[in-house]
């Protein structure tokens, strides 16, 4: 007969040994009696010399059952908690407070909008609700025809009454009246002069700016192109594309021209002289003057501009001037006198 064995550790607590075979080391094992086994693998009988008991439990000791009573709180341990519990009912006690604050505004806010509203509806006579009067319907659009739409205007300017001045170094002034005759003010007037062989063939190209820059509806004002060193040509043709003004309003001044007299210059040609004068409310700078001499037959003969001595010319104010007209064609027998200004700075 064999002798049993225990395997693993001592035993602690409750823990019971595992029992094996000595032979063939399994753990199969019957009991017979106290204290024999018989292996159900090898078949052998096995006798346990002395029960193995479980060593003696501390004194003192309790079966753990997971659960310490705690010590009792003191004093000061109570203070704090009873202070927390009165700060947690103050801070529940306050969000309240907000939360009605907050619905209370809320219902005041919706109050006036609803006043506001209502009091728009009756200004616009718009109502609603059961028993109120539906709001009447809108009038459609109208419609409008051609009769409302007002047409651009005409934009158109000619140039006549022109005339060749040459001068003593080879030189040709072109000289003519451009005239507005559109619906519309036009912007700084440009006239073009083509010079012509008799195989028309292209000799020369010129182009003057009326002195005024822009010209009004029926007005006009003289040009004066000039060619140098003109080739002999057969022909002269004229262009002019006027141009509407995009911006800015026209501005007329009252300026008159006091006692003009026109004689021979000193060194020949022409001398025109007198007096300008600012008759309008407000006052001008850089006060231009433009003679224009006529002959026997009202062609011209004659042009030249000049400005005024004074640049700043107050209104009520005078300044003499002095053109001098030195390429004329013919004897001059009457003269015109265009005058034109820009606004003073202020």
């Amino acid at each position: 007969m064999g002798r049993l064995v225990s395997m693993g550790q001592p035993p602690r607590g409750n823990v019971v040994n595992i029992l094996r075979c000595e032979h063939c080391a399994s753990t199969d094992l019957t009991r017979l009696s106290d204290g024999e086994y018989r292996c159900n693998h090898c078949k052998s009988n096995l006798h346990l010399a002395a029960p193995i008991a479980p060593p003696p439990k501390p004194t003192g000791y309790r079966p753990s059952t997971g659960f310490r009573p705690r010590p009792p709180l003191t004093s000061g341990q109570k203070v704090l908690v009873t202070l927390l519990m009165v700060a947690a009912v103050i801070g529940i006690a306050a969000l309240r407070v907000k939360r009605d604050e907050r619905r209370r505004d809320e219902l005041r806010r919706r109050m006036i909008q609803r006043d506001v509203a209502a009091s728009l509806n009756r200004r616009l006579g718009i109502t609603h609700g059961l028993g109120s009067t539906p709001a009447p319907i809108a009038k459609p659009p109208e419609e409008y025809g051609a009769a409302a739409i007002e047409p651009p205007k005409v934009i158109r300017a000619e140039f006549g009454d022109a005339v060749a001045l040459p001068d003593r170094i080879g030189n040709l002034y072109l000289v003519g009246l451009v005239k507005n005759t559109g619906e519309a003010p036009i912007d700084h007037p440009r006239v073009e002069a083509t010079l012509w062989d008799a195989s028309h063939r292209k000799l020369a190209v010129g182009f003057g700016f009326s002195a005024i820059p822009n010209l009004l509806p029926k007005e006009e004002f003289p040009v004066k192109i000039l060619i140098q060193h003109a080739p002999k040509y057969d022909s002269i043709t004229y262009q002019i594309v006027p141009k509407a003004m995009s911006y800015g309003t026209p501005q007329r001044f009252q300026l008159s021209v006091e006692s003009p007299k026109l004689g021979p210059g000193q060194f020949g040609g022409y001398r025109l002289s007198g007096m300008i004068r600012n008759t309008d409310k407000v006052s001008v700078q850089h006060g231009r003057i433009v003679a224009l001499l006529f002959g026997e037959d009202r062609s011209i003969v004659g042009m030249h501009e000049a400005f005024a001595g004074q640049q700043m010319l107050p209104a009520g104010d005078e300044c003499p001037f002095d053109v001098q007209i030195s390429t004329v064609s013919g004897t001059p027998k009457s003269f015109r006198i265009y005058t034109t200004a820009m606004p003073a700075r202020p």
